[in-house]
């Protein structure tokens, strides 16, 4: 049950940002008479919920043939807060509002402009949610994400989401591996690239490649607390414990990080180092965090629920 209730919450937290992204990542060029389509996606990047859904409802009755406003709109949609009780009926309603958005807006847009490359992208995102719920089939992702390829061969964005597909949903490690490798090519500076693919090959447990992208990634951005945790895992899984130890002291080493997953790997470390008074002190004091975490979550599933009562009911 709390696994189920961290996943509703994460869903409504992720979609607000994720909404944040897309709509700069959408074709940045504006057509004649989508000023408004602007205005309102500023609008939700400040915040401003109630005036952005107004504008958003304006904008695409004001420009029937705008495929850019009916993708920003429909990314909005899908991001919108999303908290209730966990159970059935609360994924079949997400689902239903998916379902909505994709056969809606995004065949709008898709109509509108068959070769506008966003709207596959972005519905191949909404069909990724069916996908978790096991409401759709991963092949129809991917056909999504060849067109928008196809259209734009080189954007990054598209590229990273068809990679990550590949590898950690439909397991086809050709061409996953291919596009991992285009995309380090196209954009070396990007330290989520070599970390994706360290994700994979560390759920394959081919620990030693997994590093190697872990600390690749490290070395562009050192101190970014997950992908320290996953190289340290990678290590403890490899037996290499000192390595793991250092990488769970560096990051304890901030004291604004309360992590009662670190707490508990580094227990484990000590515990195969044989120090099992420290493996003792880090035990309780991951039982400690866990319970402060549940608190914190409490609240926070609270503040979402207000701000979902808050927000205009469409």
């Amino acid at each position: 049950m709390r696994e189920r209730r961290i996943l509703f919450t994460l869903v409504g937290l992720a979609g607000l940002y994720a909404f944040f992204l897309v709509v700069g990542s959408l074709s940045q060029t504006v057509r004649s008479g989508e000023d408004d389509c602007a205005r309102s996606s500023a609008s939700a990047n400040q915040n401003q919920n109630s005036r952005a859904v107004e504008e958003f409802d304006k904008t695409v009755n004001a420009n029937l043939n705008s495929p850019r406003c009916y993708t920003v709109r429909a990314a909005r949609r899908i991001s919108e807060p999303f908290i209730t009780d966990p159970g059935q009926t609360a994924e079949e309603t997400y689902a239903s509002i998916v379902n909505e958005v994709i056969d809606g807006d995004l065949a709008a847009a898709i109509k509108a402009d068959p070769n506008y490359a966003p709207a596959y992208f972005e519905r191949a995102k909404a069909k990724q949610i069916l996908v978790a719920y096991k409401m759709a089939d991963p092949a129809s992702v991917l056909d999504d994400l060849d067109r928008a390829l196809e259209l734009e061969p080189h954007n990054v964005d598209f590229l990273a989401e068809r990679a990550s597909l590949l590898l950690l949903t439909m397991h086809d490690e050709k061409r996953g591996l291919e596009d991992a490798a285009l995309l380090i090519k196209l954009d070396p500076k990007n330290s989520q690239h070599f970390f994706s693919r360290g994700q994979f090959f560390h759920f394959a447990q081919r620990f030693p490649e997994a590093i190697r992208d872990y600390s690749a990634a490290l070395e562009l951005k050192p101190d970014n607390f997950m992908i320290r945790q996953f190289r340290a895992q990678a290590y403890f899984a490899s037996k290499k414990y000192r390595a793991a130890l250092s990488d769970v002291n560096y990051s304890l080493a901030d004291k604004t990080v309360k992590s009662s997953s670190l707490h508990s790997l580094r227990a484990k470390i000590y515990r195969k180092m044989g120090k099992k008074t420290l493996a003792a002190a880090d035990e309780r004091e991951a039982k400690r965090l866990s319970r402060e975490f549940d608190r914190e979550f409490e609240k926070a599933q609270d503040r979402l629920k207000k701000l979902q009562q808050k927000s205009p009911q469409r």
